[in-house]
């Protein structure tokens, strides 16, 4: 049932608002230091769960609409969220843009990952690709404008580094894309299982970009990083424009090793 519960949640498209906490202001005393912040776990909902994130304004504050319908057949709502289990001690791998381990949906369960960043081919293949552009588009992966609305990185800096960056373990998103899925998977309020665990695996770049090298040596980083027995989930909300044998080998390697491996499907093209 938990498992079923963490796909319909995957496959349902809704858009998640997140907004942290405003910082709290500062003291007008200056001859007296500041205490220094305080971190608490913000805690994940009972069920059944009537409402969302308390930071957000109506009707973000209501309990997400993708919630609401998963638990019942009718496709009529009842405002209410109903669930038997958090999904602990499960490894939910999301190959995408990373994830923002910091952000309060996810109470610290984002874990070290792995990024196109920090492993030499993958970033060689990205920057060839990226220099095919010029020449041939369709094979190529075109520069990624700046955005600052969703980007803390200027692309032409945080996408191809000049060496490996050995730090990188997916714990940053620059893209946005990650952490939206992230949070539909295991968010607090916004997540089917609120307590998987959340492993990133950056296989695409500020725009959403990747291609072959990068997704094959991040499946093989999952193949490899994963213990037989430990339920796990890959979560993969990227495509091809066709059949690709590598990587369909992979899955089903994966698939081998007991992780469920859940796909975006149709959100291109009706015959997708």
């Amino acid at each position: 049932m938990r498992r079923l519960a963490i796909l319909l949640a995957l496959l349902s498209s809704g858009i998640i608002a997140f907004v942290a906490p405003a910082p709290a202001p500062a003291s007008a005393n200056a001859s007296v230091a500041d205490p220094e912040p305080v971190a608490r776990i913000f805690a994940p909902p009972s069920s059944p769960q009537t409402t969302g994130p308390s930071s957000l304004n109506p009707p973000y504050n209501e309990v997400p609409w993708n919630l609401d319908r998963i638990d019942q057949r009718t496709t009529i709502g009842n405002n209410s969220f109903s669930f038997s289990n958090l999904g602990s001690g499960v490894d939910v791998y999301v190959v995408d843009t990373g994830i923002n381990a910091t952000h309060p949906e996810f109470d610290g369960r984002v874990l070290d990952g792995w990024s196109y960043r920090a492993d030499p081919d993958s970033l060689r293949e990205y920057k060839v690709s990226r220099a095919a552009y010029n020449s041939n588009p369709n094979y190529g992966i075109p520069p990624c404008a700046a955005n600052t609305s969703t980007q803390q990185f200027a692309p032409s800096t945080f996408d191809a580094p000049a060496s490996i960056e050995t730090s990188d373990k997916g714990k940053v998103d620059n893209n946005g894309h990650g952490t939206h899925v992230a949070g539909s998977i295991g968010g607090n309020y916004t997540g089917v299982a609120k307590g998987v665990n959340l492993i990133p695996v950056r296989v695409l770049d500020s725009c959403g970009n990747g291609n072959l090298t990068m997704i094959r040596s991040g499946l093989n980083w999952v193949l490899t990083d994963h213990d037989a027995g430990v339920p796990a989930v890959v979560n993969l909300s990227l495509g091809f424009s066709g059949v690709v044998a590598e990587i369909d080998l992979l899955i089903s390697q994966l698939m081998a090793d007991g992780v469920i491996v859940v796909a975006a499907s149709g959100n291109i093209d009706p015959n997708d």
